[in-house]
């Protein structure tokens, strides 16, 4: 195999683990520490990594022609980092990570009417199948819908914006002045609520804060590099990795085993998600 290829491979597999460790940690944290308070964290970790990254030079980050297109993504962002951590800190580990799965569905949904792309009766089956699996998983008439529910598809909903903008952007924009604009953006909106929500958390609670920024941060980077150096069809797979391992984790640490509707949900999720993906990956092949 090509050294760039296994590299990109090694990035997949690892933005994996530092997401699914940025998650675990949401959770052993969520009693204890307001979910803005974190996002803010987050964002702030982002800025500094970017300013390592670019040597100071911010001026590269911030050239763009389509400043509004950027802050509108930042904006998404903004608002899903708390989301995030919300549903991580509530939600068992295998159901949050299911449902957040989700967002390859509705992206696929979207992608005709935002970004004008012929969708086929195949992929427009494998997104029904996904969103009958989020559904299992949900179980709205025995769990009730409750607000990490709630906010648990909202964010899926949320992660499709996101990646249709990023997809969009992508075009035109460079991966530094993506994340720029969505590290200030996600700051300035995240800033006032969590001044509104603050609260003192002990040292340890803090410490745990600084990982997940520090974990958050680098798997972004890890998750964006490895698609320069191999196809999204082979980096997919290694990403639906997460769902077994967030089972694992939720099992170990915190004693959360799935249900026989979680399994059955996250297989369809993960089968619909993975068909999309590899069934894409051959179109553009083809072409």
């Amino acid at each position: 195999m090509d050294r760039t290829v296994l590299r990109a491979y090694g990035l997949a597999f690892l933005a994996m683990l530092l997401f699914t460790l940025e998650a675990a940690l949401a959770r052993l944290i969520g009693p204890s520490i307001n979910a803005p308070q974190v996002g803010l964290v987050r964002s702030a970790i982002q800025i500094l990594f970017l300013a390592l990254w670019l040597r100071g030079s911010f001026r590269l980050a911030f050239t763009s022609d389509r400043p509004l297109m950027h802050v509108a993504r930042g904006m998404l962002s903004a608002i899903g980092i708390v989301a995030y951590y919300y549903v991580f800190a509530t939600l068992p580990q295998a159901t949050a990570t299911v449902i957040f799965f989700g967002s390859i569905v509705f992206t696929t949904m979207a992608a005709g009417p935002v970004l004008g792309e012929v969708v086929g009766w195949r992929r427009w089956a494998a997104s029904l199948v996904g969103f009958a699996g989020i559904i299992v998983v949900a179980r709205p008439t025995t769990i009730g819908l409750d607000w990490p529910v709630i906010v648990a598809v909202l964010l899926a909903v949320n992660g499709a914006g996101i990646s249709l903008a990023t997809k969009g952007l992508t075009r035109t924009e460079s991966t530094a002045t993506i994340m720029g604009f969505i590290a200030l953006t996600t700051t300035v909106i995240n800033l006032p609520w969590a001044v509104a929500a603050w609260t003192w958390p002990a040292g340890w609670v803090w410490g745990l804060t600084l990982l997940i920024g520090i974990a958050g941060t680098l798997g972004q980077w890890c998750s964006i590099s490895s698609y320069r150096g191999a196809d999204a069809s082979g980096i997919a797979p290694v990403q639906y990795l997460r769902i077994v391992l967030s089972t694992a984790i939720g099992f170990s640490l915190f004693g959360e085993t799935p249900d026989r509707a979680t399994v059955v949900g996250g297989l369809l999720v993960a089968g619909s998600a993975l068909y999309i993906t590899l069934h894409e990956a051959g179109k553009k092949r083809a072409a």
